[in-house]
């Protein structure tokens, strides 16, 4: 089963992307794409590019440098919810609800909307990256979270 698995590089995302969104017949403001690795770099940086929503979900370094947006969480809640303001009203709506985001408190349980770390990378690219580290060994594990 291993040899039948391709894992596939950042620029043939990108490609398939472009397809897609050919094939569609849709502007890249019309894009939502999710990305964690070095290898979603060239689609998020597109899509950010492009006007659309390029969001960081328990991404690593170069994830969170390509993307606008950021999320880390140990589940994918976020990311249904901001694909539902995406198709309610776009990026400006997505932005809207990451910026209205509840900010996890330290000393209380987390619950909810609460168990997410949501931002604008250019905001809060610390206090993203560190979240979305914590994520990525939470969810991944020690050995698959160091992956690039």
């Amino acid at each position: 089963m291993l040899a039948a698995v391709r894992p596939i590089g950042g620029g043939q995302k990108l490609a398939a992307l472009d397809e897609i969104v050919a094939a569609e017949g849709v502007e890249g403001a019309a894009v939502m794409y999710v990305g964690d690795s070095i290898t979603d770099t060239p689609p998020l940086a597109a899509v950010k590019a492009w006007g659309g929503v390029s969001l960081s979900f328990n991404g690593n370094g170069y994830a969170l440098a390509a993307a606008e947006f950021a999320a880390a969480s140990p589940d994918a809640e976020v990311q249904a919810q901001l694909a539902q303001a995406f198709a309610a009203g776009g990026r400006d709506a997505v932005e809207a609800t990451v910026r209205a985001w509840p900010k996890p408190r330290k000393d209380a349980p987390l619950r909810g909307k609460a168990r997410a770390t949501v931002g604008v990378v250019a905001d809060e690219r610390e206090k993203l990256a560190e979240a979305s580290a914590a994520a990525r060994l939470s969810v991944r594990g020690e050995r698959v979270a160091r992956l690039g």
